[in-house]
């Protein structure tokens, strides 16, 4: 089976360039106009230099991932929570459960969780590891003092201890450890206490 990969959330596209050509990738974006800006070449040229071949799904991810084969994908990143609205829905419980039925018996999910305002590590620890049988590591880059570059927080998950081995290896990886913080599901969730615990706890 070809190395197939889905990113929910285009942005600038950048992560195009980390794609080689014998690879399947698909960008899932809900927002048109972010589409228009990122395959504008005035703007942005990630996509034309990296991936001009891109297949680009326009809708929701919640509903679009659906018509996904199941266990067809080698790696899920969910690039969505950067911004001071979070769509809280891509990162239920049932929202995760859906990612992992996506993802290849040793595929890797990334939930890429880094937020100026609110704590979405905890949120997405508590929430995914409240999955019988989902394994995680945490990921995070921070920059040195006196740097001024953006640190990041990406938690993999996966099914099988292998597919997580190499990330074990990686700089600023870690355990997940669930947090005491309630899991966020379709019917609850508290962007209030999230925001709370970045600029307080």
């Amino acid at each position: 089976m070809p190395f197939s990969v889905a990113i929910v959330g285009l942005g600038a596209g950048s992560l195009a360039c980390y794609s080689s050509a014998k690879e399947h990738w698909r960008f899932f974006e809900i927002d048109p106009l972010v589409v228009k800006i990122a395959t504008d070449p005035r703007y942005f040229t990630f996509l034309e230099k990296c991936r001009p071949d891109a297949d680009i799904v326009l809708g929701d991810a919640r509903l679009t991932l659906r018509k996904v084969p199941d266990a067809s994908l080698s790696y899920l990143v969910i690039d969505a929570f950067s911004s001071d609205s979070v769509p809280a829905h891509l990162l239920t419980r049932e929202a995760i459960e859906l990612y992992l039925t996506k993802i290849a018996p040793h595929g890797l999910l990334a939930l890429h969780v880094s937020n100026r305002h609110m704590d979405l590590k905890g949120v997405s620890l508590s929430t995914a590891l409240s999955i019988e049988g989902v394994l995680g590591v945490l990921v995070a880059d921070h920059p040195p003092e006196g740097n001024d570059a953006s640190g990041s927080e990406v938690l993999f998950l996966a099914k099988h201890q292998e597919a997580l081995t190499p990330i074990r290896q990686w700089p600023g990886s870690q355990p997940a450890v669930a947090p005491r913080v309630k899991p966020w599901t379709d019917g609850y969730s508290d962007v209030l206490s999230a925001v709370w615990r970045f600029y307080f706890d």
